[in-house]
């Protein structure tokens, strides 16, 4: 029987689906005069009838499947993923399709079995990541859980090229170096398995785009339903608190979540040597969406770090964009563990509040932020910013080189 809102199974029974495609292509056979069941068969052939019957029955009696079986009939009418044949694997509330056109064919059932397993091997990230998800923010904050029809989705491209072809048809083609995304016009997370060789960078993108796909979720009960109260988180914060859940390290069974991301710091280190400024925490707050933000920093990093450089810096457009990513994931990392953890019920607060769209606050991020924390003069700025890198420095140094 099904856990209450778990769908119990979303694919059929291997003997059953085998069974329903021998008497389907029976039937479409009929013109060519298939032979019929030999009278041996009736007896196994019934037997596989009535449990498919049964178990056709309890799926359409289960709201969970009914979400899943007609997502599924959906992407089938779309005009990419539509081509794909696809194995299904539930992890409530997440449902991961991995399609691939080498489902077709003799050798279908062997690779759908490689394709089960492969699946099943991010089965305990996913869980340990809902179970870190609830207990760091959805219990404190008393924000609402998932009900039998809250189906998330994942679709997972069985190799890169691929997942670059849909990229181009859709108009979103991913860098080299990105594995996945969180696409909030659907809903739905998109990745590419690159195999065995990257499985810590898997482990690192699904734990990052499951927490932007959660977050778009709990924006979108927590605020009533408004997509809106997504799109207004700022980028920093979208992307930085990903980027903390994101820094994944497994120890055995176990997947430790919120550490540290070394990868991240080697900007900071860069800025450092150069002895060139870090973006203000300040002006972080300031953009109210995703462009805005970019594009206030690329200004203020031309305006800056090239100032005496005459716009010769090749790195400048890898550094300013990744900006983003580094300088939101410190801060939301600061916040949450910095000073022995004195901010954490205040950043929970502060959660709760992007959540909700900052309601209590105007709408505006920047104010929530200010009154939260108790940073509004410029005397509680420069403490707040000085502190800020008092901590950056002292990441640096836990995570210097050897024989630095």
């Amino acid at each position: 029987a099904a856990r209450p809102g778990a769908p119990f199974l979303t694919t059929v029974p291997a003997d059953i689906a085998r069974f329903r495609n021998e008497v389907e292509g029976r039937v479409d056979a009929r013109a060519r005069r298939a032979p019929a069941l030999e009278p041996a068969e009736y007896g196994r052939a019934k037997a596989l009838l009535d449990a498919f019957v049964d178990f056709d029955r309890r799926c359409r009696e289960d709201p969970t499947y009914r979400v899943v079986f007609e997502h599924r009939e959906r992407l089938r009418l779309e005009p990419v993923l539509g081509e794909y044949e696809t194995v299904d694997v539930s992890c409530p509330p997440f449902v991961f399709f991995y399609g691939s056109r080498k489902l077709r064919g003799e050798d279908a059932e062997a690779v759908r079995a490689r394709v089960r397993e492969r699946v099943e091997t991010w089965r305990r990230l996913v869980e340990q990541h809902l179970a870190y998800f609830r207990a760091r923010w959805v219990e404190p904050l008393g924000l609402p859980d998932f009900g039998p029809t809250d189906v998330l989705f994942v679709w997972v491209f069985d190799e890169r090229e691929t997942f670059d072809e849909y990229g181009k048809r859709i108009g979103q083609v991913a860098p080299p170096s990105v594995l996945g995304y969180f696409d909030p016009m659907s809903h739905r997370v998109f990745l590419y398995d690159p195999g065995e060789k990257e499985h810590a960078s898997v482990e690192g993108t699904l734990a990052h785009e499951l927490t932007h796909q959660l977050h778009w979720w709990y924006a979108n009960r927590a605020g009533g339903g408004l997509r809106k109260d997504f799109e207004r988180s700022p980028a920093w914060f979208t992307e930085g608190w990903a980027e903390y859940v994101g820094a994944v390290a497994r120890d055995g069974d176990r997947y430790v979540f919120g550490g540290d991301q070394p990868g991240r710091l080697e900007l900071f280190r860069f800025l450092r040597k150069e002895k060139l400024p870090i973006f203000p925490v300040r002006k972080l707050l300031d953009p109210p969406n995703y462009v805005e933000w970019v594009r206030e920093v690329r200004t203020w990093a031309h305006n800056t770090w090239l100032k005496d450089r005459h716009g010769q810096w090749p790195a400048y457009e890898r550094a300013y964009f990744a900006m983003l990513y580094s300088e939101g994931w410190l801060l939301v990392k600061f916040l949450h563990d910095g000073a022995e953890g004195r901010r954490r019920e205040a950043m929970a607060r502060f959660t709760a509040e992007t959540l909700r769209g900052y309601r209590g606050h105007g709408g505006s991020a920047a104010r929530a932020f200010g009154e939260i924390f108790g940073v509004k003069t410029d005397a509680e700025w420069a403490a707040f910013e000085a502190e800020f890198l008092a901590y950056l420095d002292a990441k640096l140094a836990e995570h210097a080189p050897p024989g630095k």
